[in-house]
C-alpha cells in the first residue's frame, strides 16, 4: 500500500513539473514589439518619446523584422511609455533596447532624470549606449534616419563599437556615464550625433563629445579634441594620426596608424600643491606617405617623423587640458579620480574644494612614439621626373 501511495505521489509531482514549469510572465516573441532605439525630446514641460520598434514577421517565403516608429507624450517618461499601450493595444518589450538619443536641450537642463526609468525597469539593461543630438535637430529626427540601407537602431551600436578604428568620438554606456556623475573628481562625456547632408541624402554622423559638469551639458569637443582626450584618459586603442611638417618649404604629409597607446598619470603632492606627471607611449605603423621629399625609411627620416608626431600628440594633449581647466572648468580628464585612488589621504583634504583646485593643477607631458614598421610596403614609391 505504501509503495502504491509513493508511486502516485511521484506521478502527481512529475505531472505538476511538466505543466507548471514554464515562465510565469512568458510572452510569444512573434507577438512582442521590441524597442531597439529611443529618442527623448521636450515640448514645453512634457517629454516626447519616440521609439524605433521591430517585430519579428513570418511569411510563406521568409522571416524578417518589421520596423516602425512610434511617438507618445507625457509629463514624465514613464507616463509617455505607458501611453504606448493606448497606441498599440499591448505593452512593448524593452529588453533589446540598444541606445538612447537625448536632445541637446534636455542635456543642457540636466540629463540624469531621464535615466531613472531605464535604471529601475526590470526589462532594460544598463549597458545601453547614450548619445546627445546636436546641430539644431531633434533626437526624433535623427532616430528616423537610415544609413547605407541600415536602420539607425542597427547602425549606432556597430559604429560605437568600431571607435578604436575611427577614434573621433568617445562612446559611453549608461552605467559608465552614471558612474562618472556619481563620482567626485570626474565629470562625464557623451558622444554627439547630428544629421549631415551626404550626397544629397540626410545621414547620421557621430562625431566629437558633449562635455558635462555634474549632469548638465556645458560645451562640446570636436573630433580631434575627443581623440586627444581619449589618449589622456587611456582609452585610445587605435585610429590614425596625420603628421605634417615642411622641408625646404615643401609640405610633408604622412599618416601613422596607431597600434596601441598607453597613458600613465602619476599625481605628485609637493608644497601643498598637486602636480600631474603624464607619460604617453604610442606604438604605430606608417600607414600612408603622401609625398617623398623626405626618406622616412632611413634612420634620420624616421627620427624626424617621430619628433613631429611626438610634438603633435604633446600639443594636442596640452590643448585639451587647458580647455578643460580654463574653458569648461570640468574634470573630464579624471584627475580627481586618479588622486583619490593613488593618494587617498590627500584626496580627503582636497575633495571639498576640488573644482577650484582642478583649475590650477600644473602638469608635465612626456610623449614617446614608437614606429614598429611600414605596413606591407617598405620602400618609398618614387616618381621619375
Amino acid at each position: 500500500m505504501k509503495t502504491l501511495r509513493k508511486s502516485v505521489a511521484i506521478f502527481i509531482l512529475g505531472t505538476m513539473c511538466i505543466y507548471f514549469s514554464g515562465c510565469w510572465n512568458y510572452r510569444e516573441i512573434d507577438d512582442m514589439p521590441m524597442v531597439i532605439g529611443v529618442a527623448i525630446d521636450m515640448k514645453k514641460d512634457n517629454y516626447i518619446l519616440t521609439t524605433q520598434v521591430v517585430k519579428p514577421m513570418i511569411s510563406v517565403e521568409e522571416k524578417f523584422l518589421h520596423t516602425s516608429f512610434r511617438q507618445t507624450e507625457g509629463e514624465t517618461l514613464f507616463d509617455a511609455i505607458r501611453d504606448f499601450i493606448i497606441e498599440s493595444g499591448k505593452r512593448i518589450f524593452w529588453g533589446h533596447l540598444k541606445f538612447i538619443i537625448v536632445s541637446e536641450d534636455i542635456a543642457r537642463e540636466g540629463i540624469s532624470s531621464v535615466f531613472d526609468f531605464f535604471a529601475r525597469d526590470d526589462e532594460t539593461r544598463e549597458d545601453i549606449w547614450v548619445l546627445v543630438s546636436t546641430g539644431g535637430y531633434s533626437a526624433a529626427d535623427i532616430l528616423k534616419l537610415s544609413t547605407h540601407g541600415k536602420e539607425l537602431g542597427f547602425y549606432i551600436p556597430d559604429a560605437l563599437k568600431s571607435v578604436k578604428t575611427t577614434s573621433k568620438y568617445d562612446p559611453y554606456k549608461m552605467y559608465e556615464f552614471r558612474d562618472d556623475l556619481s563620482l567626485k573628481g570626474k565629470d562625464g562625456l557623451l558622444p554627439l550625433i547630428r544629421m549631415e547632408d551626404i550626397a544629397e541624402i540626410n545621414q547620421p554622423l557621430i562625431f566629437g563629445n558633449a562635455v558635462f559638469k555634474k549632469d548638465k551639458m556645458i560645451g562640446t569637443l570636436n573630433s580631434k579634441e575627443s581623440k586627444s582626450l581619449r589618449v589622456i584618459r587611456n582609452r585610445e586603442k587605435g585610429g590614425v594620426l596625420p603628421v605634417k611638417w615642411k622641408v625646404d618649404s615643401k609640405p610633408i604629409k604622412i599618416t601613422l596608424e596607431i597600434d596601441n597607446s598607453k597613458t600613465k598619470i602619476i599625481p605628485i603632492y609637493r608644497d601643498n600643491n598637486i602636480f600631474m606627471k603624464i607619460d604617453i607611449t604610442t606604438n604605430s605603423f606608417i600607414g600612408e606617405v603622401m609625398n617623398y621629399d623626405v626618406d622616412i625609411i632611413s634612420e634620420e627620416g624616421k627620427n624626424t617623423l617621430k619628433d613631429e608626431a611626438t610634438k603633435i600628440i604633446k600639443d594636442n594633449a596640452a590643448h585639451i587640458i587647458h580647455k578643460a581647466q580654463n574653458e569648461f572648468k570640468s574634470d573630464i580628464l579624471g584627475f580627481g579620480e586618479i588622486v583619490k585612488n593613488k593618494m587617498p589621504d590627500v584626496w580627503r583634504e582636497v575633495e571639498d574644494d576640488w573644482d577650484n583646485i582642478f583649475e590650477n593643477i600644473s602638469y608635465e607631458i612626456n610623449v614617446k612614439v614608437n614606429i614598429k614598421g611600414s605596413a606591407l610596403y617598405s620602400n618609398p614609391l618614387k616618381v621619375e621626373e
